[in-house]
This record gives structure tokens, sequence and C-alpha cells, in this order.
């Protein structure tokens, strides 16, 4: 467009020029030589505009990087590729992963051997030979009525992210 727009206005100064000359000579008339000023100042303006919408453009380019307050792991996208969004709209939704809650079900026969403070070893269905240790932080006091299993929480250190929101993991309790 800016390239058009100084063409443009390169043939009207290239004109006007060639009918300055001509005027100076009284070889034209005086309306052609007004007229020319005019193409050659609307011509002028057009690049100038131009100019301004392309700043715009680059400055508009530059807020369309999305940068977040946290390092994370994103666990949901609010929007899509190419939806325009306002400032302060929810794009994703992160996570820090650097600790994680594993939350487990034990069954009414597995609960009875649980206590809080128990170590147990975790495991994930992505890597089974990568086992992490964690401790048992909160047993829930009634089943899920669903499952009919109980809640077990426990906060793992997670410094290497291999577990995942959504993972599937798997507990046994580490021998003394």
């Amino acid at each position: 467009m800016l390239k058009q727009a100084q063409a443009d206005f390169e043939l009207k100064q290239s004109i006007y020029d060639r009918y300055l000359k001509l005027s100076d000579t009284n070889s034209l008339p005086k309306n052609d030589l007004d007229i020319a000023r005019a193409n050659l100042s609307m011509a002028k303006a057009s690049v100038q505009r131009t100019n301004v919408e392309l700043e715009k453009a680059h400055k508009d380019l530059m807020n369309t990087e999305v940068k977040a307050a946290i390092s994370g792991f994103v666990v949901s996208r609010k929007v899509d590729q190419g939806t325009w969004v306002n400032q302060g709209d929810t794009l994703y939704k992160i996570i820090n992963i650097d600790t994680v809650t594993v939350r487990l079900l034990a069954s009414e026969f597995d609960i009875q051997q649980l206590k809080i403070g128990q170590p147990l070893e975790l495991w994930s269905e992505v890597d089974p030979s990568r086992k992490i240790i964690g401790t048992i932080n909160r047993i829930g006091i009634t089943a899920d009525p669903e499952r009919f299993a109980y809640p077990v929480e426990l906060d793992i250190d997670n410094v290497g992210h291999h577990l995942k929101p959504g993972m599937s993991v798997h507990a046994v309790g580490v021998k003394p």
C-alpha cells in the first residue's frame, strides 16, 4: 500500500514538474497547473496517511504478543486462534506444576492401611519406570458415592515436571 502511494506521488510530482516548466513558457493553461498541484498535494497526503497507518499496524502487531505473569503449564484455552480479544480477557488457564497435588482413590480395604504422613511410591502410565515418592497430606473421611472409594491427597515436588495435570498415576505403600 505504501509503495503504491509513493509511486503515485512520484508520478504526480513528475507531471507537476513538467507542467511547471510548460507554465513558465506560457505553454500550459494555469488551470492545468492548478489541477496538477492539487493532485500532487493529494498524493503527498496519501503517502503521509499510509505511513501513519503503517506505524499503527506496527504498534498493533507489537501488542499481539501474549505474555503471562507466571511460567507454567497450560491446562485450558479459553479462545481459539485468530479470535479478537480485549485487554484483560482470559485466554489461557496456566498453573505452576513445580508442586502438584495428586489425588488418589483408595478402596475401603486399602484405606485402613493408610495414614497421614505415610510415604507412597507413585508412577504414571506414561513412564512407569520413573518412581516418585510422596507423602499423604489428607485422607477423606467419607467415600465418594459414585466410586465407593476414599480420596487421598499427596503434594509432590515436581520440579522436573514429570507429572502433568490429568495424568493417571498409580501408587503403592513404601516398605520401611
